[in-house]
């Protein structure tokens, strides 16, 4: 049971540290939140401190009615809205874009075209279960790695025969969550319900950032893993496996905060390192209990 509680509170904060720091910030808006202007702008610009992707973007006049006539454009760290003709009392834009490294920051800005008509409430951008649900599947795709990848490896090269039974379903666990968190991606991006994974918007919001290339060096590590211990003793074995613990290491390196911090040539391989690190030595944890185990009993037998 240590070894459990153990486990999950260390990917509980990995999990939560990886969502929680670096991303791309609101540094200014052209114009003001808040400002009063006599004749409507033509654009609104919305400045960052690192470039985004608009994910979406949505106009709600003083009506209350969102306007499907905007066009959007990204340069760089600046995000800009052309406007309709027309526009008068309160507007309020809606935005939602992707940062570097692959996760959805989104805020409001309000400003009023004359005098004020009303106050507009910012529309809800997700659901309140969704931020457990990609939890739960980066927690998941963490197993499928770390207890998954990292035990294949041990089993392998260093246990041989003697394979945890833990292994082939952490590894099943790490597949369905990284299929999952593709789609869940997806429905954080655009603001969706999580009813609205079963259609197609959230896969292809998805698939447009950094997370699907780390997802796939995943489950590419992942099989190779299943794949080494189909004949755990086989000439082909240790190179599976050795070729699935870096991918651990790979697949962490290739999305996330750490991978687009500077300098590049130092952090995305600290990153590898890390991981494949990490993977071991969770791993090997499992069977080296049962070693100490082992050892305590012939003791106690003696």
């Amino acid at each position: 049971m240590r070894l459990v509680a153990g486990l999950v509170t260390l990917l509980s904060v990995l999990g939560f540290a990886s969502g929680a720091f670096g991303h791309a910030s609101l540094i200014s808006t052209e114009p003001g939140d808040g400002s009063m202007m006599s004749q409507a702008p033509n654009t609104v610009r919305l400045r960052f401190n690192e470039p985004v992707t608009p994910a979406s973007i949505k106009l709600i006049d003083g009506t209350g009615r969102a306007r499907d006539d905007v066009s959007v454009s990204a340069h760089d760290n600046v995000v800009e809205i052309s406007l309709p003709d027309n526009l008068h009392g309160t507007q309020l834009v809606s935005y939602r874009v992707v940062s570097a490294d692959g996760h959805p920051v989104g805020g409001s800005l309000v400003f009023s075209v004359g005098m004020p008509v009303n106050e507009i409430t910012p529309p809800s951008d997700r659901a309140p279960a969704l931020d457990v649900l990609i939890w739960l599947a980066r927690i998941g795709v963490y197993i499928g790695l770390f207890a998954g990848v990292g035990g294949t490896f041990f089993a392998v090269w260093i246990a041989r025969a003697n394979c945890p039974r833990v292994i082939v379903p952490a590894l099943a666990i790490g597949f369905v969550s990284a299929v999952s968190a593709c789609g869940l991606q997806g429905l954080d991006l655009l603001g969706l319900a999580p009813a609205d994974i079963v259609t197609s918007a959230p896969w292809k919001a998805a698939a447009a950032t950094s997370l699907l290339p780390s997802l796939l060096i995943a489950v590419a590590a992942m099989t190779l893993a299943m794949m080494a211990l189909r004949d755990i003793s086989g000439r082909s074995a240790r190179a599976l496996s050795a070729t699935a613990i870096l991918g651990v290491g790979a697949a962490l390196a290739a999305s996330g905060h750490a991978s687009t911090a500077q300098p590049q040539w130092l952090t995305r391989p600290t990153v590898f390192v890390h991981g494949v690190g990490v993977a071991f030595w969770i791993g090997a944890l499992r069977l080296w209990l049962r070693w100490c185990g082992g050892q305590r009993r012939r003791c106690l037998s003696s």
